[in-house]
């Protein structure tokens, strides 16, 4: 009738692994996702400005991020501002190859340890060494960047993965209907 032709009746057991596949492939994908991401943030070269910062970063695009949450050398550090916010910080760099610019990105994180937001693009042309220096108008505040490559591919990669689980368990679970229907009949 509709195409499938098995050997005997599925079992009602194939929804309760259907949903189960459903559940894990989920909860699976989305919370590697999130560890993925956190691990992706701790590890980010971050200092305190303003001063001179130096990381070995390879050729490619990164995003500098200001946090207003973060940890440094194992002590925490929170923006004493309001709104967590400093205003106009600007960024340059020293090193020939690499080339800063407002951030059109609009990433953020927030996790227990640290919180940040994109602020500038960091474009390097060649891998090495990279300084950069970071000041704020107007503001004594100390504060800190982070520079990564941001965390998109984590969650582009856990949420496909959970697609892809959900959308096999919606397939097995319609399956599994269309059989039964075809031997009730």
């Amino acid at each position: 009738m509709y195409g499938l032709v098995m050997a005997t009746k599925p079992s009602a057991s194939s929804y309760i692994l259907a949903s189960i596949i459903i559940v894990l492939a989920c909860g699976g994908g989305c919370g590697g996702a999130l560890v993925w991401a956190h691990h992706v943030v701790e590890d980010m070269p971050r200092s305190e400005m303003p001063r001179e910062f130096t990381s070995t970063l390879e050729s490619g695009k990164y995003y500098i991020f200001f946090e207003r949450k973060s940890v440094i050398d194992n002590q925490p550090f929170n923006v004493q501002s309001p709104q967590g916010k400093i205003a106009n910080i600007v960024c340059s760099t020293k090193t020939t190859g690499s080339e800063i610019e407002k951030s059109s990105s609009s990433q953020s994180y927030e996790f227990h340890d640290f919180a940040g937001e994109s602020v500038f693009t960091l474009n390097v042309t060649d891998s090495g060494p990279v300084t950069i220096l970071c000041n704020a108008d107007k503001s004594d505040v100390p504060f800190v960047i982070a520079i990564g490559t941001g965390i998109s591919k984590p969650l582009l990669v856990g949420g496909g993965l959970a697609l892809a689980g959900f959308m096999f368990g919606l397939f097995l679970f319609y399956r599994t209907y269309v059989a039964r229907k075809a031997y009730s009949q």
